[in-house]
This record gives structure tokens, C-alpha cells and sequence, in this order.
């Protein structure tokens, strides 16, 4: 829970965060921060054990349990997302459920355009 905010295009969304295990996919724990109806960022991680115990994470592929475990897909606004090898870097401190996701310079892409992220998500 909390309050997130984070900047795309020269914009600072402000938002509610929230939390979702699906166990459906093996346990993919989402991080979603809605800053705007549109513009809103999710956040995949291969389940909330490995989001939880923080560290150093890099931009990677949606599909859960694709790469690393600290590895994690993002998704922005209308169809930008993050691939193997997006550039960036997200580290997460706190413990005990309370947990603060930073990202710096997260480059985000569709076909025919990218943009970088950066924001602090707590959850």
C-alpha cells in the first residue's frame, strides 16, 4: 500500500500502489501504481518472496520465471514495456512487508518509440 510516484515524458504521476498474487502464474506477484487512468505502471515479479527480500533488479521479460529471479517486467501507460536487456536500474530496500522500490532510468519501448521511467513504489 502507500502512495507511489514516478516520472515519464517530463510527467510526475502520483498514485495508490497495490499488490496481487496470481496464483494461477505461478505465484506472479504484481506491484501496480495508478497514477493516472492511462498512465499507470505495473510491475512483475517472479513471485513476492524475491520482491520482498529487495536487492539490485534489472528491466527483463514479462513472462514469469523467464530469466532471473531478480529480473522484473514492467509495464506503462499504453503498450510500452520492458524486454531482455532493457537499460536501467531498480533497487529495493525495507523489510518486513514494507518495502520501497526505486527506479532509475528505466527505458521503456513499443514499436515506435521508447521513454525512460524513474519513481519511488512503496509496497
Amino acid at each position: 500500500g502507500g502512495t507511489g510516484t514516478y516520472t515519464a515524458q517530463g510527467r510526475t504521476y502520483t498514485g495508490e500502489v497495490t499488490t496481487e498474487t496470481n496464483a494461477g502464474l505461478e505465484n506472479l506477484f504484481t506491484v501496480t501504481c495508478k497514477g493516472d487512468i492511462i498512465q499507470m505502471i505495473d510491475f512483475r515479479f517472479k513471485n513476492e518472496k524475491v520482491a520482498r527480500k529487495g536487492g539490485n533488479f534489472k528491466p527483463g521479460s514479462l513472462v514469469p520465471g523467464a530469466g532471473e529471479d531478480n529480473e522484473v517486467g514492467i509495464m506503462f501507460g499504453i503498450g510500452y514495456k520492458s524486454k531482455e536487456a532493457s537499460e536501467g536500474t531498480i533497487t529495493i530496500t525495507g523489510s518486513g512487508g514494507k518495502n520501497v522500490m526505486e527506479l532509475k532510468n528505466v527505458k521503456l519501448s513499443r514499436p515506435d518509440k521508447s521513454i525512460i521511467v524513474s519513481g519511488k513504489i512503496p509496497f
